[in-house]
C-alpha cells in the first residue's frame, strides 16, 4: 500500500475551542473524525492522566489557551474515568461502598446532597452493622491482608491523587469513575461522602480527645485517628466544592485562594503548582514554561496578585499573608526562591506538608498604607508589624540526641522560670507545648503522661548532660514530688493515675524506656523548642536559631519568626506556634512599636 507524501493535517481552531477527539463511523460509509468542538457540547468520556512514575514522561509545553481548555474537556465529559494502577483495590471499594451505605442509612441530618455531622453521628454504634469494619480479622493470603482500613488507606495515600494535573482533571469532572481490577467501579459519590465524614470525625476526636469505643478494634481505630494523615482524597473533595460555587458568586479572591490547593500537591515541573491549576482557578496568568522566565519570577508574580486580590477583600476567610505556613528558611533552607514566596517544591518533599493558614482572623486596619505589598525588581515583601522579642535559648534538633538536648532545654528554662506567664507550673506548660496545644487547656491523661516520661528519663539524661544546670524541683524523689509539683490541686484519681508517681511507673523497665524515648523523639522530630526573655515558649520550623526575631505582622494570625541580616533587611524564618500568646489582642492593637519589615 502506497503511503501518500503529504498526510493531510488541519491545526485545530482555537476560536472553536476545538480538541482531538476520535469519533468512530457508525457505519463504514463514514469516515473517522478526529477533531470536535467543546462548543458543539459534544457528549465524551475521558480517560484521566495515566498511571506511571511523572518523571518517565515526556516534558510537554503548554500555551496559555491550551491550559484552560484542557479544564474544559474534562469539565464537559459526561464522564471521566480514572484507573487506580495494577494493584488489586477490590477490597477497598467494597469497603468505601459499605461505609457510604452505613452512613447513608443511619446519618439523617441531611441539608441537600450534603451531610451534617454533629457529637451523636460520632457515637460510631451504626458502624457495629459491620463486623469486620469494627474488628478486622487477620488473613495472611488476601490482600492487605483482609484488613478494609488498610485497603482504604493504601488507596486514599497513593501520591497519584497529589499530582497537579490529576487534581485538575478529578476535580473538574462532573461524573468521576474508579476503576480498578476486573469490573469493579466506585463512583466519586461514595468517596467524599465517606472522606467527609470520617474527616469531621477526625477532627472531633482531636478537638475533643474522644476515647476509642470497646467495640471497635485498636488497630481499626488507629486507621480513623490518622485520617489526614493518609488520605489524599480529601483534597479533591475540597476542590470540588470550591468547584460548586457559581461563577457569578465568586469574587476575585475566591480563585485566588482556590489556587491554595497546591500546598497540598505535587509536580513534576515546579511551574506547574501555579501553571498546573489554571484550568481550575482561571487566574490572569499566562504561561511562560520557556528559561527565560524563573521560578522566583513566577511566584513573586503570583503572590502580587494574590495580595492584590486578599487585601482588596475584608469577606474572604483567608489571611492575606496565610501563605507564609508554606514559606521559610527554617523549613526548607536557602534556595534560589525568596525567603518569603511559597516554596512548594520543598513543601511537598515534608513527610507532612504544610498548607496555607490563616491562623487568628482579623480584618486588616482599614489603612490601605499598611497592606503588605511586594516589590518586584528587588524581590522584596513588605510588611508592618510589631517586634515581641528575641529568642533567647532554642533546642538545637541533633539528629541522635534530640530528646537529650530537649532535656537540656527544659532544665535551662526551670533554672529562670518556676512558673510560666499564664501562672501555671512551667513542667505543665512544657508538656502543654509538646502535645501541640496553642492554649493551656485543663489537665488531661496525656499532659500527665508527658509529664512522667520526662521525668522517668531524667535521672539518666542528668549523667550525660554536657551543660548541667539546677537541679530540677522534683529530683530528689520525683516519684513522690512529680504531681503535687506540676499539677498541684488536681485529682489524679480522677485521670485514671495512683496518688503518686511510683504507683503508675514501678512496673516500667528497660523496654519501656525505648519506648518513651520513641514517643518523646517522634514529637520532638518536626520541630525546635524556643523560649524567649519574657518567659513565653514556643515550637518553631527545625531551622530556628538564637536570635531569630518574633513578631507579629498586619495580615497574619499566626506569630511569625524573622532573622535580621546585615544589610538591614530580614530573612523569613517561619511561622510558630508561641503557648498562650493573644496574638488577637497583640494584632488589634500594636500601640506605638510598629514598624516596616521588608522580607527577602
Amino acid at each position: 500500500m502506497e503511503i501518500p507524501v503529504n498526510l493531510p493535517y488541519r491545526p485545530l481552531d482555537t476560536g472553536k475551542s476545538e480538541i482531538r477527539l476520535l469519533k468512530f463511523p457508525a457505519n463504514d460509509s463514514d469516515n473517522f473524525e478526529l477533531t470536535v468542538s467543546l462548543d458543539d457540547n459534544p457528549e465524551y468520556a475521558a480517560l484521566s492522566y495515566l498511571w506511571g512514575n511523572p518523571q518517565d514522561q515526556e516534558t510537554v509545553f503548554v500555551q496559555g489557551h491550551e491550559v484552560q481548555l484542557m479544564g474544559r474537556i474534562f469539565s464537559s465529559a459526561l464522564v471521566v474515568y480514572s484507573w487506580v494502577g495494577p494493584k488489586d483495590y477490590t477490597l477497598a471499594f467494597e469497603a468505601l461502598t459499605t461505609l457510604a451505605r452505613l452512613l447513608r442509612h443511619n446519618v439523617r441530618d441531611r441539608t441537600d446532597d450534603q451531610l451534617l455531622f454533629d457529637s451523636v453521628t460520632f457515637q460510631l454504634g451504626w458502624l457495629q452493622q459491620d463486623r469486620h469494619l469494627c474488628d478486622p480479622q487477620d488473613q495472611p493470603e488476601s490482600p492487605y491482608r483482609g484488613n478494609p482500613w488498610q485497603a482504604i488507606a493504601s488507596l486514599a495515600s497513593e501520591k497519584y491523587w497529589k499530582r497537579v494535573w490529576v487534581f485538575q482533571e478529578a476535580t473538574l469532572a462532573r461524573r468521576l469513575l474508579l476503576l480498578s481490577s476486573g469490573d469493579m467501579k466506585l463512583g466519586w459519590e461514595e468517596v467524599q461522602l465517606v472522606t467527609e465524614s470520617f474527616g469531621d470525625l477526625a477532627l472531633e476526636m482531636f478537638n475533643e480527645d474522644q476515647s476509642k469505643p470497646d467495640f471497635i478494634s485498636s488497630q481499626a481505630w488507629e486507621f480513623i485517628e490518622d485520617f489526614y494523615q493518609w488520605n489524599y482524597f480529601d483534597q479533591i473533595v475540597r476542590g470540588k466544592y470550591l468547584l460548586s460555587v457559581p461563577s457569578q458568586h465568586r469574587a476575585s479572591y475566591f480563585s485566588w485562594a482556590t489556587s491554595s490547593a497546591a500546598s497540598h500537591l505535587e509536580a513534576t515541573d515546579p511551574k506547574d503548582y501555579i501553571y498546573g491549576l489554571l484550568g481550575i482557578t482561571m487566574l490572569p496568568i499566562s504561561p511562560d514554561y520557556g528559561p527565560e522566565k524563573s521560578l522566583a519570577e513566577l511566584f513573586v508574580e503570583y503572590i502580587t496578585g494574590w495580595l492584590d486580590a486578599m487585601c482588596g477583600s475584608n469577606k474572604s476567610s483567608t489571611m492575606p499573608l496565610s501563605f507564609l505556613s508554606v514559606a521559610g528558611v527554617g523549613n526548607f533552607g536557602p534556595s534560589d526562591l525568596p525567603s518569603w514566596v511559597p516554596n512548594y517544591p520543598g513543601n511537598a518533599h515534608l513527610i507532612e506538608p504544610h498548607g496555607f493558614i490563616s491562623g487568628y482572623k482579623k480584618e486588616l486596619s482599614g489603612n490601605p498604607t499598611r497592606n503588605p505589598y511586594v516589590v518586584k525588581d528587588t524581590q522584596s515583601l513588605f510588611v508592618w508589624g510589631k517586634k515581641m522579642g528575641s529568642i533567647d535559648v532554642a533546642s538545637e534538633e541533633p539528629d541522635s540526641n534530640r530528646v537529650q538536648d530537649f532535656y537540656s532545654f527544659i532544665k535551662s528554662f526551670f533554672s529562670r522560670h518556676e512558673n510560666y506567664v499564664s501562672g501555671v507550673p512551667s513542667l505543665q506548660a512544657i508538656c502543654e507545648l509538646l502535645l501541640g496545644r496553642p492554649k493551656i487547656k485543663a489537665v488531661t491523661e496525656k499532659t500527665v503522661t508527658a509529664a512522667l516520661y520526662i521525668a522517668f528519663l531524667a535521672p539518666t539524661f542528668d549523667v550525660t548532660d554536657p551543660e548541667p544546670t539546677q537541679e530540677l524541683p522534683w529530683h530528689n524523689g520525683w516519684e513522690t514530688k512529680l504531681y503535687d509539683f506540676a499539677f498541684p490541686g488536681i485529682d489524679m484519681q480522677e485521670l485514671g493515675f495512683g496518688s503518686t508517681p511510683r504507683q503508675d511507673t514501678s512496673w516500667w523497665g528497660t523496654d519501656d524506656r525505648k519506648t518513651v524515648l520513641q514517643y518523646l523523639d517522634n514529637l520532638l522530630k518536626d520541630f525546635n523548642t524556643f523560649a524567649l526573655e519574657s518567659g513565653y515558649l514556643g515550637t518553631a520550623p527545625l531551622g530556628t536559631k538564637s536570635g531569630d526575631v518574633l513578631c507579629v505582622l498586619e495580615g497574619s494570625g499566626l506569630p511569625l519568626l524573622l532573622r535580621e541580616t546585615e544589610e538591614g533587611h530580614y530573612v523569613f524564618v517561619g511561622t510558630t506556634n508561641v503557648l498562650d500568646l493573644d496574638v488577637q489582642s497583640l494584632l488589634s492593637d500594636m500601640g506605638p512599636g510598629g514598624q516596616w519589615f521588608e522580607l527577602r
